[in-house]
C-alpha cells in the first residue's frame, strides 16, 4: 500500500461523495479526479496519481466499488438496486478468497484450516 497523507485521503473520499451528489449516481474514476482537482487544485498531484490513490484507498474499506473498479460510492448496495454488485475491499476479498486472510502488511495468508502445499 502507498502511504498517503491524511488530507489526501479525506479529500479523495469527500470528492467521491461530492461527485456522486452532483451527478446523482455513482461517479467514474475520472469524475472523482476532476471533482478533486476543481475543488482542491492540481498543484500537488496529476490525474494519474489521483487515480492510483483512489485504487489504493479502496483497500482501506473507505468506499464501495463496482466489479470493474471504475465506479465508486460512499454508500453500498443495501436498499439500492442500482448499486447491486458494489463491494468494499474486505467484502470482495472474503468472497473471492474464502480460505485466506490479509495480515497487517496486506500479505495474503492461508487460514489454519486451508489446505496448503508442503514444499519440503
Amino acid at each position: 500500500m502507498i502511504y498517503l497523507l491524511g488530507f489526501v485521503r479525506n479529500r479523495l473520499t469527500w470528492s467521491i461523495g461530492e461527485a456522486e451528489r452532483i451527478k446523482g449516481s455513482a461517479p467514474y474514476s475520472t469524475e472523482v479526479v476532476v471533482t478533486y482537482q476543481m475543488t482542491f487544485g492540481n498543484w500537488m498531484f496529476n490525474r494519474g496519481y489521483l487515480s492510483v490513490f483512489l485504487q489504493n484507498l479502496y483497500r482501506e474499506d473507505l468506499y464501495y466499488a463496482d466489479r470493474e473498479f471504475t465506479v465508486w460510492s460512499l454508500t453500498g448496495p443495501e436498499n439500492n438496486e442500482a448499486k447491486k454488485g458494489y463491494e468494499t475491499f474486505s467484502q470482495r476479498f472474503r468472497r473471492l478468497y474464502p480460505g485466506y486472510v490479509l495480515d497487517s502488511t496486506m500479505h495474503i495468508r492461508a487460514k489454519p484450516e486451508t489446505p496448503t502445499v508442503n514444499l519440503e
